[in-house]
């Protein structure tokens, strides 16, 4: 018999996110010991059941949100569903009341995908009910050492933390004919170079720094992704007059996004906050054989090493991102050889198939 893992968050695919994609590639992992179920919570107050790329999906009803969705029978759906292991997704706090609230005696394993940031008047309550939920959990999941030794949350339980880095599916991000005359058509549409942004359009991904070094930049910025602060970054293109230098494509498929990145020259992560913990788009990026420049921020800094894959800037600093983008742009050679070690480093560390086999190993430390 396997063992049921049920995964407690608060949304999951068709959103995309980086939690969402992570679970998604988590939960479609072949195991021949451990099958996944997903809660989460649902757009209105009807519970639905479904099967996602065939894994088992309960969209919990849900009656409002404000920062965390409120749904009710989530801590019901726990005990309905008889898990042997709870993985919860950080930050969420409905699953974390949920989990609690079920007081279930199975094992949970916590994935703390970042700290919370913002806002932070809210963040003074939630932090009892994270501590709670730390100290519940017989394990804690986080992506980086560097991430671990710098979270003021995390430190206190470090004896139950594990250092597991994400992983992508990397047949997912292999150029076919397809995406390759893809992307040869993003190229002849867009003014070159082409520096590509990927990501939802919200607070910490620092998009106003890009916008605002794209003025010092000859090329093209292309942002594929969707958000809160759409329009805000309109209207900052708008503002700074960049109409021509700076492009919001929106959210893309899977495909069409494997085209992006082999269209562009360079990929950009200018995150501004620790609310980035490690940033998959930039194994994308490098599974496509693609540089980046991230901000220097722990978490990022291990996943894109300066000089190797990609460049580091400080986070916030406009003219040292422009800077960076064009010492790249005008090194064809050096772009190339950035984006050859950075194929080899996800191949040999951030495969979904080596990610899947070590929280495996988490859960059955912890299930016995």
């Amino acid at each position: 018999m396997k063992r049921r893992v049920l995964h407690v968050y608060q949304d999951f695919f068709p959103k995309r996110g980086g939690i969402e994609d992570h679970i998604l590639t988590l939960a479609q992992a072949p195991s021949d010991r451990h099958e996944h179920i997903v809660l989460v919570a649902a757009d209105g107050p009807v519970t639905r059941r479904e099967t996602v790329n065939g894994v088992m999906v309960i969209r919990a009803a849900t009656y409002g949100r404000y920062y965390t969705p409120f749904c009710p029978s989530m801590p019901r759906w726990i005990k309905r569903l008889r898990p042997d292991i709870v993985h919860l997704h950080h930050p969420c706090p409905m699953a974390y009341v949920a989990c609690l609230s079920a007081r279930l005696s199975a094992p949970v394993v916590l994935g703390h995908h970042n700290d919370i940031v913002k806002p932070r008047a809210l963040l003074k309550l939630y932090l009892p009910l994270q501590q709670a939920m730390m100290r519940r959990a017989g394990a804690v999941l986080v992506g980086t050492q560097d991430y671990l030794d710098t979270s003021p949350h995390l430190v206190p339980f470090r004896t139950k933390c594990r250092i597991v880095p994400y992983g992508i599916p990397l047949r997912q991000f292999t150029p076919n004919a397809g995406t390759e005359s893809l992307a040869a058509r993003i190229r002849r549409a867009h003014p070159g170079p082409i520096v590509l942004f990927v990501g939802r359009l919200c607070y910490y991904k620092g998009l106003d720094v890009a916008i605002d070094a794209m003025q010092n930049v000859n090329g093209t910025l292309l942002i594929v992704g969707h958000g809160p602060l759409v329009d805000d970054v309109s209207q900052s293109i708008e503002t700074l007059g960049l109409e021509y230098k700076v492009v919001l494509v929106g959210p893309v498929d899977d495909a069409t996004l494997v085209a992006y990145y082999r269209a562009c020259d360079l990929t950009i992560l200018p995150s501004i906050y620790r609310s980035e913990a490690f940033g998959l788009v930039m194994l994308q990026a490098h599974a496509c054989a693609r540089p980046v420049i991230c901000s220097d921020l722990p978490g990022l800094s291990t996943v894109n090493v300066d000089h190797r894959t990609g460049l580091l800037v400080p986070p916030g600093d406009v003219s040292g991102l422009a800077s960076a983008i064009n010492r790249l742009l005008h090194a064809p050679a050096l772009r190339r050889r950035m984006g050859r070690a950075g194929r080899r480093q996800v191949e040999q560390l951030y495969g979904a198939d080596r990610m899947a086999r070590r929280i495996e190993e988490v859960y059955d430390s912890l299930a016995g």
